[in-house]
C-alpha cells in the first residue's frame, strides 16, 4: 500500500489533474507532458468506493533454480564418494582382519586409508554376521567399529549421522552379550545406544530398531510387561514408515513375549500377520524365526502334533542355517515335543544335545532352561541324583547371569520363575531320595 497524498500533492479533480491550490486551472494548453504522464500512473475513484489502482510493478519470481541445483550436484558428488568407499571397503576389511587381533585397532587408528563411512559400515555388517556363529567374535567387531568411529571426520560426515551409526554399533555389541547370557553388559550396552540416539539425527527407525533388539533382552530378564510396551512402539514405527518385514520380525518377538508368559494362544494371531508379513525370499533366517516360534507356541500349548508338524515343514529352512545357535534351539523343541509325546529317550537325547551346545556357545541361560526340561523329564522317571544335578546346575546359571531375581507386582524382589522351578525340582529329588532309603531301609528290616 502506498501512504496518503499530501494536500499539496496533485489530486484528481472532476477528472482533471490540479492541486488544492490552482484547482480552478483546467486550460488544454496546460496539459503538459509531465501531467499525462502522470494521469497515466493514476485512475480515478471508482464508483462504488473502492480503492483506485494506482500502480503495478509485478515483483521478480523468486528463482532458487540454481540453488536446487547446487544443492543437487553437491548431494550426488557426496553420495558418489561413499559408494567408491563402500566398493573398497570389502578389501580393506578383509585385509585388516586377516591381521593378527592385536594389530588391528593399531591400524585403524594409524593408517587414514580406513577412516571412512564404508569401512565403518562394512565393519558393522561383519559384526552383525557372526552373531550367530560366535558372539565374542561378534563383540568384539563390534569394539573395533567403534573404535573406527572416534575417527572419522565429523565436518564430512556430520556428527548426527556417526552418533547414529553409534548406537547401531552399541545395539550390535549389546546383542551380543545379550546371547552370552551376559544381561549386565547388555543393559549397558543398550543404555549406550539410547545415548548416542539422544545426539543423533532423530530418525524414527534408529529408535525403533532398539526397541526391538532391547525387547530381547527385557524377555530374558522376564519382564514382559517392559517388551511388550518397546515392542509397540517399534511396530508403530514400522508401520509408519511402510517396513513390512521389519513390523514381521516385531509382531514374532511380541508372540514370543506372550508364550513366555504362559500365553501362547494369544501368540497365535500375531505369528500368522508376522508370517504374512515376511517375505522369506529377502529374509529366509526371519522366516525361520517366525515358523520355530509358531512351533514353540503351540508346543507350550499341548498341541504337540501341530507343533511338529511345523518343524516338519520347516526342514528346509533348518537346513539352510547350520550355525550352532539355531541349531541347538532345534533340538531343545524337538526334546521338548518328544517329553509332550512322553517319548523319553528322545527326549534326553535331544535335550541333552540342546544344553551342550548352548553351553558350547556361552549361552548359559538357555542350556539352564533346557536343564530344567531335563528335569521334568528326570522327575517323571524318578531319577533322583540326576534331577537333584540338572536343578543344581540350572539355579547355579540363573544366578550366574544375574537371572535369579525378578522385581514382582509387589514392587519387591523375589525369585525367578525359572529359579523357583530348579529349586522345586531339587526338593523333589530329595524327597525321591528320602523315599528309596526309607524303601532301603524297610527292605533291610524286612530281611532281617
Amino acid at each position: 500500500m502506498f501512504p496518503p497524498i499530501a494536500p499539496a500533492a496533485p489530486i484528481i479533480t472532476d477528472g482533471h489533474l490540479g492541486t488544492t491550490g490552482d484547482s480552478h486551472v483546467h486550460s488544454s494548453n496546460s496539459d503538459s507532458p509531465l501531467k499525462r504522464f502522470l494521469r497515466s500512473l493514476l485512475a480515478a475513484r471508482p464508483a462504488d468506493g473502492e480503492p483506485c489502482k494506482v500502480l503495478h510493478l509485478p515483483r521478480p519470481a523468486p528463482d532458487y533454480g540454481g540453488a536446487l541445483e547446487r544443492s543437487a550436484r553437491k548431494l550426488l558428488e557426496r553420495q558418489a564418494a561413499v559408494d567408491r568407499e563402500r566398493e573398497e571397503a570389502d578389501g580393506l576389511v578383509r585385509g585388516l582382519l586377516a591381521r593378527a587381533p592385536e594389530w588391528q585397532a593399531a591400524a585403524l587408528r594409524a593408517e587414514t586409508r580406513f577412516h571412512t563411512w564404508g569401512v565403518l559400515e562394512k565393519l558393522l555388517e561383519t559384526s552383525r554376521d557372526r552373531l550367530l556363529v560366535d558372539s565374542r567374535e561378534s563383540e568384539r567387531l563390534a569394539g573395533l567399529a567403534l573404535a573406527q568411529s572416534e575417527h572419522l571426520d565429523t565436518v564430512y560426515y556430520g556428527l548426527t549421522r556417526i552418533a547414529d551409526m553409534r548406537a547401531r554399533i552399541w545395539t550390535a555389541q549389546a546383542e551380543a552379550l545379550r546371547m552370552r547370557s551376559d544381561f549386565a553388559g547388555s543393559d549397558a550396552g543398550f543404555a549406550a545406544a539410547r545415548r548416542q540416539l539422544l545426539a543423533g539425527t532423530g530418525d524414527s527407525l534408529e529408535w525403533a530398531v532398539l526397541f526391538e533388539h532391547e525387547a530381547g533382552l527385557r524377555l530374558c530378564q522376564r519382564q514382559p510387561a517392559a517388551a511388550r510396551e518397546l515392542l509397540r512402539k517399534a511396530i508403530e514405527i514400522y508401520v509408519e514408515n511402510g517396513e513390512d518385514q521389519r513390523v514381521g520380525s516385531a509382531l514374532v518377538s511380541l508372540a514370543a513375549a506372550h508364550r513366555d508368559e504362559g500365553e501362547p494362544l494369544l501368540a497365535l494371531p500375531l505369528l500368522q500377520e508376522a508370517l504374512h508379513r515376511i517375505d522369506g525370499e529377502i529374509e529366509p533366517r526371519l522366516l525361520l524365526l517366525a515358523q520355530h516360534t509358531l512351533a514353540e507356541c503351540l508346543a507350550a500349548a499341548g498341541r504337540f502334533m501341530e507343533a511338529r508338524g511345523t518343524l516338519i515343514r520347516a526342514r528346509p529352512l533348518y537346513r539352510g542355517q547350520a550355525d550352532v545357535w539355531i541349531q541347538s534351539h532345534l533340538r531343545w523343541l524337538r526334546g521338548r515335543i518328544a517329553l509332550g509325546f512322553d517319548q523319553g529317550a528322545e527326549a534326553e537325547a535331544e535335550l541333552l544335545g540342546a544344553r551342550a551346545g548352548f553351553l558350547a556357545f556361552g549361552a548359559r541361560f538357555e542350556a539352564a532352561l533346557a536343564a530344567l526340561d531335563l528335569a521334568a523329564l528326570y522327575a517323571r522317571q524318578e531319577r533322583a541324583a540326576d534331577l537333584k544335578a540338572v536343578a543344581a546346575e540350572a539355579a547355579g546359571a540363573f544366578t550366574a547371569c544375574g537371572n535369579d531375581r525378578a522385581t514382582c507386582e509387589t514392587r519387591e524382589t523375589c525369585e525367578t520363575p525359572e529359579v523357583r522351578a530348579a529349586m522345586a525340582f531339587h526338593r523333589q529329588a530329595e524327597e525321591i531320595e528320602g523315599a528309596y532309603q526309607e524303601l532301603a531301609r524297610a527292605a533291610g528290616a524286612f530281611g532281617e
